[in-house]
C-alpha cells in the first residue's frame, strides 16, 4: 500500500503581500503591551520620517519613496538593501540637524490631509532666523537618535516592506553617535534632575490640587513613573497597621517593558496624603485618575502641566537645556529624587532595583521581603520631605531596630533553652 504524501501547513499565500497600513501597524503597536504612549510614540516617529521625505524627497511621503524603492529593485535585493541604507543615513542627517524652516504645529493635525496648523498666523510671517525654537523642527538629541532611528527602520520594513539586515544598520554606518554612559545619574539625565527637599517642599507648598500633590508623594517614595502611577488599583494598596507601612504592588511589567515582582512602601505620611482618594473607591478603581475613563495621555499631561504651572515660578526649576529644549525638571524628577535619596543609605546597585531598573532588580531581589522592608525604613529619613516627616522616620527606624535586638536576643534565649534541654537528655543518658 502506498505512503500518503504530508506536506507542511502553510497558510501564507506566495504573493501574499505581508505589508500594513499605517492605522493598522499603529493598532498592532498598542494591541501588544495595550500602550496608548506606545502608538503615539511611533506615530510621532513616522510624523518626523514624513517630514523628512517631504523635505529631501521632493515632497513624496513615506509611502511613495517606499513604493519606488520596491520597484525599482524587484530582483536586486543588494541594490534595495543600498538604497534603503542610503535613505535611514539621509533620515539621521536630518534628524541632527535644527530646521527653522520646517515650523511645528500645537496639534499633530498638520501632516494629514487637509490638516492645518493651529499655531498663530503671526508665526509664519517670521523669517526662519527668527523662529523660536519651539515654533520648528528641532534636532534630536544623541541619546533618543538610535531609538528615533530604530523606530524608523521598523515603520519601513512593517508599512514599507522595505527590510535591512542588522549588519547593515550598525550604528558607525548611519552615523548614529554612541553615547557612554558614565553612571546611574549620568543616565537618568533625559528623565529629569532630583528635586532637593527644599525643592519638594516648596513644590507641595505651591500646588493645589489634594490630588496632584498625593501624587508627587506616591513618586518620591516609591518612585514609580508617571506612566505607572496611572495603572494603580485601589486593590494595589495594603495598609500593614502593625508596621505602619503602605505596601503597594507593582504592575506586572512596568513602562520600560522590565517584568517585575514585589511592593514598594510608603509610610504613615504617605497614607495620609493617600487614603482620601480611596474613600468609597471600588477595589478595581483607579484612584489617581481625574475620570476612571481618562487615557493614559490626557494623565500624563495633566500632571506635567500642573507641576510646570509651579516649576516656571522658581527660578531653579525652569531652567532648560538649551541643546534639546527640555527642561531640567519635569515630572521624572521625583522619580529622580528617590533614587537619589535612597542611594544615600542603601547604595546605588540598591537605588536602581528600588526604582525598578533592570540593571539593579537582581541585586535588590537577592534581599530578603524583610531586608527590603527594613531598608525601605533606613532611606526614609533621607526621603522625606519636611523635618516632622524626617523626626518621625528616624523614630521609626529606631523602633525597627530595637525590634530587631528584640528579635535577636529571643532567638538567642531560646537557642540556651534548646541547649539546656539537650544537656539535660545527655544527663538522664
Amino acid at each position: 500500500m502506498a505512503q500518503a504524501v504530508h506536506t507542511p501547513n502553510f497558510k501564507s499565500k506566495p504573493d501574499e503581500d505581508l505589508r500594513l497600513s499605517l492605522p493598522d501597524y499603529l493598532e498592532e503597536v498598542y494591541n501588544f503591551n495595550k500602550s496608548e504612549k506606545a502608538r503615539a510614540s511611533k506615530n510621532n516617529i513616522y510624523i518626523r520620517v514624513k517630514r523628512y521625505t517631504m523635505h529631501d524627497h521632493g515632497g513624496l511621503t513615506p509611502e511613495q519613496v517606499w513604493e519606488y524603492m520596491r520597484d525599482t529593485t524587484k530582483d536586486n535585493v543588494d541594490y534595495r538593501n543600498r538604497l534603503a541604507v542610503e535613505f535611514l543615513q539621509g533620515y539621521v542627517a536630518f534628524c541632527k540637524i535644527d530646521h527653522p524652516d520646517i515650523i511645528i504645529p500645537l496639534t499633530g493635525n498638520s501632516h494629514k490631509p487637509g490638516g492645518k496648523y493651529s499655531k498663530p498666523a503671526g508665526t509664519y510671517k517670521l523669517p526662519p532666523e527668527k523662529r523660536k525654537r519651539k515654533d520648528y523642527l528641532c534636532k534630536v538629541h544623541d541619546g533618543t537618535l538610535g531609538g528615533t532611528v530604530g523606530g524608523c527602520r521598523t515603520i519601513m520594513g512593517r508599512v514599507g516592506g522595505i527590510y535591512i539586515p542588522d549588519p547593515l544598520a550598525e550604528r558607525r554606518l548611519l552615523g548614529i553617535p554612541k553615547i557612554v554612559k558614565k553612571g546611574t545619574y549620568d543616565v537618568e539625565e533625559d528623565e529629569g534632575q532630583p528635586l532637593t527637599a527644599s525643592q519638594a517642599r516648596w513644590v507641595i507648598e505651591k500646588l493645589t490640587n489634594t490630588k496632584i500633590i498625593a501624587i508627587c508623594y506616591f513618586m518620591n517614595y516609591t518612585g514609580f513613573r508617571s506612566g505607572e502611577v496611572y495603572t494603580v488599583k485601589k486593590s494595589d494598596f495594603i495598609w500593614d497597621e502593625k508596621k505602619q507601612l503602605y505596601k503597594v504592588r507593582l504592575p506586572s511589567r512596568v513602562i520600560k517593558d522590565t517584568i517585575t515582582k514585589g511592593w514598594r512602601y510608603l509610610p504613615r505620611i504617605g497614607y495620609d496624603k493617600i487614603s482620601p482618594l480611596l474613600a468609597g473607591l471600588p477595589d478595581e478603581y483607579h484612584p489617581f485618575r481625574a475620570t476612571e475613563n481618562q487615557k493614559a495621555a490626557s494623565f500624563g499631561n495633566n500632571v506635567l502641566h500642573a507641576l510646570r504651572v509651579v516649576y516656571n515660578k522658581h527660578p531653579e526649576l525652569c531652567e532648560f537645556d538649551p541643546e534639546n529644549n527640555r527642561y531640567f525638571y519635569n515630572v521624572h524628577s521625583w522619580r529622580a529624587r528617590c533614587s537619589t535619596e535612597y542611594a544615600r543609605t542603601q547604595g546605588i546597585p540598591d537605588a536602581d532595583g528600588y526604582i525598578r531598573h533592570a540593571r539593579g532588580l537582581t541585586t535588590y531581589y537577592t534581599k530578603s521581603k524583610e531586608e527590603r522592608e527594613n531598608a525601605f525604613f533606613e532611606a526614609c529619613s533621607d526621603l522625606a520631605i519636611y523635618q516632622v516627616d524626617k523626626v518621625m522616620a528616624e523614630s521609626k527606624l529606631k523602633d525597627v531596630e530595637i525590634s530587631k535586638m528584640d528579635n535577636q536576643e529571643k532567638r538567642i534565649r531560646e537557642l540556651e533553652e534548646k541547649l539546656a534541654r539537650l544537656d539535660e537528655t545527655k544527663e538522664k543518658e
